[in-house]
């Protein structure tokens, strides 16, 4: 949250809204990674950048693939984006605990989502 540059906070936004306009889900896959990757980016921190590109690794398996075909629905994609733009909010307001709460939130819900619960 502290270490996030201007460009880190634009390049966020323009992922952000490209996810809008995704027309396929496997569009708003792309997007919500590069949102992800993004966001891991902006910490210009290497270990934790790491630890990101793990999980988008992990993301990309059978495992989740399935899961995600089961999930992906307007519905659950409408909420994902609105928690990315609660967290984008919480990083340009340098809101450490805020931006905590709803990746807390935001990951319970796609635990619910893809494990159903």
């Amino acid at each position: 949250v502290q270490n996030a540059t201007n460009n880190d906070l634009k390049a966020l936004k323009a992922a952000l809204d490209s996810a809008d306009v995704a027309r396929t889900s496997a569009e708003f896959e792309r997007r919500d990674t590069e949102f992800h990757h993004l966001l891991a980016e902006s910490t210009h921190n290497p270990l934790l950048l790491r630890f990101a590109e793990l999980i988008i690794e992990a993301r990309q398996g059978a495992q989740w693939g399935r899961a995600k075909k089961k999930s992906s629905t307007p519905h659950n994609r409408q909420g994902y984006q609105q928690d990315h733009r609660r967290i984008l909010q919480a990083v340009r307001n340098r809101d450490a605990e805020g931006a905590i709460a709803v990746m807390r939130k935001h990951l319970l819900i796609i635990q619910k989502n893809l494990l159903g619960r």
